[in-house]
């Protein structure tokens, strides 16, 4: 037996039930609070709604707090791309660069996050994992170096660390 529920009465719009639009400042920290935005991420996420001048009032506000700050956000995003996700230096900079941070900022920081023989390390690791994902048939020295450069890898040590491992 299905139960039917009634229709629910519609609200006439009030003024008592009416808000008042959040100011750029507001939805800036609104914004903030759900995740951890770049300057540019959180410009164009203001821009629609508001003018230019409150977008810079709010954003210069987000900085003063210091509920912004894109130095510790490239940090944060470059370790946990390479220790969680296993990122070489190429996608870490892609990846900030698609976060709105600029070139310099994003080459930098991916360049600091890891020496060489950590990125040697974990592409060791990522290569011993590619290679555990086909039982039985191990990868082409192809595959294992696509694998590798697409997690962002720079060329030489994919050589290197193929001619020891394959």
């Amino acid at each position: 037996m299905q139960v039917h529920k009634a229709p629910r009465a519609k609200r006439k719009p009030g003024p008592a039930s009416k808000r008042p639009e959040p100011t750029a400042t507001e939805r800036a920290v609104a914004c903030l609070s759900r995740r951890a935005l770049s300057e540019a991420e959180l410009r164009r996420r203001l821009s629609p709604a508001y003018s230019s001048e409150q977008v810079q009032a709010a954003v210069r506000r987000m900085g003063e707090l210091g509920l912004i700050n894109d130095q510790d956000l490239a940090e944060r995003l470059a370790r946990d791309g390479f220790e969680r996700l296993g990122h070489g230096p190429s996608r870490m900079v892609a990846t900030l660069r698609r976060r709105g941070l600029d070139r310099e900022l994003a080459e930098r920081v991916a360049a600091s996050t890891a020496d060489d023989q950590a990125q040697r390390s974990r592409a060791h690791e990522l290569l011993k994992r590619f290679k555990k994902r086909r039982p039985g048939r191990p990868p082409t020295a192809e595959a294992a170096f696509r694998y590798l450069v697409g997690r962002g890898y720079p060329t030489e040590l994919v050589r290197d660390i193929l001619d020891i491992s394959l």
